[in-house]
Parts: structure tokens; sequence; C-alpha cells
């Protein structure tokens, strides 16, 4: 799959593993010679790509994919935010299939030939997905390649549930949460958060981009959202500059809220309960100033926050923390499901990546090398033995 994070992407995953096959993700920046890596590596038989600009990329290197039976596209043409290399302002999907409509379909003309043949082979779909076992394959996903050759980290569906399982119980995650969903699927974070809401059953908005962001939680308000460190920066950064341009009474009234906010979270952070007299002030700091920062950042109805993916500096988790949202740190890898130590909202620590899931059984090596084993880790690289033994010792 070679798209941005959208429903499609999703429906694609989940008909890829109903249907008993396995869903390789693609970064969409990704340039043609790294998607023709990983479609061979892989053996991919469809590729389902995101529109015209990404069927144009794929199609320039179809004379070395010689597994590929189908590119199934979502959307059609391209427009462009600046001109191409070759002053195009648009990609017309019938230019980008042009000498290839043997193999390339609209997402709308699958849907359709996948109802034709659920009516003849209903039983046979519900045989596939109970041949699945926690042994099979649900993903293969290609790691960056900044040590070498991208590595093909095999995740089972036990990594998946367990993993999942794992992350929802340490977030305290429940069926009428909602969250914001905006990480690239190609990463496995994304893609964690994604099939916890298939298993829990809680509602998903999906963002239209990076650009949209903040028009896209005010109009959803969710309950949780999943990001890297650069998008609490930038939250910051805009926070501290609409605090910069308060003035007079108002200005006065934001200081004084907040350092009773800093007050009232240093207290949380110790373990206290904060009442009487600080618990008052607080109440009123919140009223004034930080209930309304929450809305006009559309996080007034949010019960958490997680950062993953880099360290996210203390002094913004903690400046967050004192207007009444806390920001949990993991750790993980694509090789542990994502997250394998996460902080949780009894027990966090800013600046650390929180105590290990209960799923996963860690500790430290002589040489400082974080060691971890558990159902959530995986257990092989595809097509690699040697990569396979060399990160993955004998007992797991």
């Amino acid at each position: 799959v070679l798209a941005q994070t959208n429903v499609e992407w999703i429906l694609s995953d989940v008909g890829i593993l109903l249907a008993g096959g396995v869903t390789v993700p693609i970064y969409p920046s990704n340039t043609a010679e790294q998607c023709e890596f990983i479609v061979r590596d892989s053996g991919a038989k469809v590729v389902v790509v995101e529109d015209a600009a990404q069927l144009e990329k794929l199609l320039s290197v179809r004379d070395h994919l010689l597994t590929v039976t189908s590119v199934v596209h979502m959307h059609g043409d391209t427009k462009l935010e600046k001109p191409d290399a070759r002053g195009r302002g648009l990609i017309a999907l019938a230019d980008a299939a042009q000498g290839a409509t043997d193999l390339v379909l609209s997402f709308e003309a699958l849907r359709a030939a996948g109802r034709g043949w659920l009516d003849a082979h209903g039983a046979e779909l519900v045989a596939r997905g109970q041949g699945v076992s926690g042994d099979s394959m649900f993903t293969i996903i290609y790691t960056s390649g900044t040590t070498g050759v991208p590595k093909g980290v095999v995740l089972t569906h036990e990594n998946l549930v367990s993993g999942v399982s794992s992350a929802v119980r340490a977030m305290q995650v429940k069926d009428v949460d909602e969250q914001y969903l905006f990480l690239t699927l190609a990463h496995v974070l994304a893609r964690e958060v994604e099939w916890a809401g298939v298993e829990l059953g809680f509602a998903s908005s999906i963002s239209r981009g990076v650009a949209f962001i903040k028009q896209d939680l005010m109009e959803t308000r969710p309950t949780f959202m999943v990001s890297v460190p650069r998008i609490f920066e930038k939250f910051y950064a805009g926070v501290q500059a609409a605090l910069s341009q308060t003035k007079g009474l108002q200005r006065s009234i934001t200081n004084w809220a907040l350092g009773v906010g800093r007050q009232h979270a240093a207290a949380l952070r110790s373990g206290k309960r904060p009442g009487g007299w600080l618990g008052f002030r607080h109440g009123i700091a919140d009223k004034l100033v930080f209930s309304k920062l929450r809305a006009r950042l559309g996080l007034d109805r949010c019960r958490f926050l997680i950062s993953g993916g880099a360290p996210l500096a203390a002094e913004i988790a903690e400046f967050f923390h004192s207007v009444g949202l806390l920001i949990l740190e993991g750790y993980g890898l694509t090789e542990t499901t994502a997250a394998a130590f996460l902080n949780t909202m009894r027990r966090y620590r800013f600046g650390t990546v929180g105590p290990a899931l209960d799923d996963v059984e860690a500790k430290i090596a002589d040489d400082g090398e974080i060691l971890m084993r558990g159902p959530s880790v995986f257990r092989q690289y595809y097509n690699s033995a040697a990569a396979t033994a060399e990160a993955v010792q004998p007992d797991g």
C-alpha cells in the first residue's frame, strides 16, 4: 500500500487481512527505486496506490516488478502544490496509466468486483479468516535503511494482538474514546493505533494532512491523539507566541494562572491530590485561562496525548501538563510492534519513556543495549536469516 493516511488505506489493510493476505506498507515519500526494492523483496502481487502521482512513480519501474499482477488506485488525478520538473501543475490519471491499462484498475472497480465475488464465495472468505493463526504473517514493514539495505520486519497476528492489547491496557482506552489519526500508516505506531480502534470499536477521525491538523482538531475534538514530538513543538511555539501578545490585565491573569498551573502539576507529579487553597486557585485558573487555551487547540475533550518516534523536551511536556494536557511518552521499534515502554496516566515521569508494557520482558545488556522479549516482539526479518540471527537470540 503506497499512500498517505486515509480511509482507503485502512479499508485496504482490513480487506487484505480478511482475504488471508499480508499488508506491506510503503512510505508515500519513497523514491521509485525504494518502492521497487520493497515490492520485489516482498514478492507483492497487488499494489494499492493513492493517486496518479504515486501510480506514475510505480509504473516508472514496472519492468522490474515481475510479481505484480494488479495496481489499484484509490483516487484519480493529482493536483500539485507547485509545478514539477516537467512544469506540470496536475498529473492526469490517464497519462500516468498510459500503456498499463491491463494492469491498472480503480478502487471502485475493485470494490464492485469484490461484492460480486462475495455473493458467490462468501463462505470462502470466512474460511480464509479462520485459517489465520497467531503465527501467520500480519505485515512486513521495511526499515528506513539508514544503516544499510532496508530490512523487512515480519510481524505476526500474535505480535499485533499482543502489542495492541497491552497498549490499550496501559493507556486505559475505552470504546467511547475518539482518536485523531494523522501519523502515516506506513509507520508501525500508526498501525498500532489503527488496530486499537478495530479491537475496541472507538471512533477514529482521519486527518486531511499536516496542514489541516489545527482545523481538523477544532472540528473533531478528540479524546486522545498519538503524535510525533514536532507537532507538540509546533503547538508549544504557537501557544507561547499567543501568550506573548497578551497585555495589561489579561497578561497579569495569564501569568498568575500559569504559576498556579505549574504548582498544581508539580503536586500531581509528586503523587499528591492538590486540594485546599491550591485546588481552589487552580479551579479559577482553569476556568479563566486553561479551559479556553485547550478549546483553542481543539483539545478541550482530550484525556491524554501520546508522543513517540523521538524524544520530547521535558519542558514542553511540563508546560502542557500545567494547562491540563498530559503528554505520555513511549519507546518502541518496528520490531516490538511499536510501544514496548510507555508512561501511563497513573505512572508517568517527563523526560522518560516509562515502564515496560505488561507483555514485554526487558533488561539492559552489559554493553548498554536494551534487550526485549515477549509476544509483541518480532521473530524474524523477511528473506534475511543473517540479519535475524544477528538481532534475535535463540531464546527470543
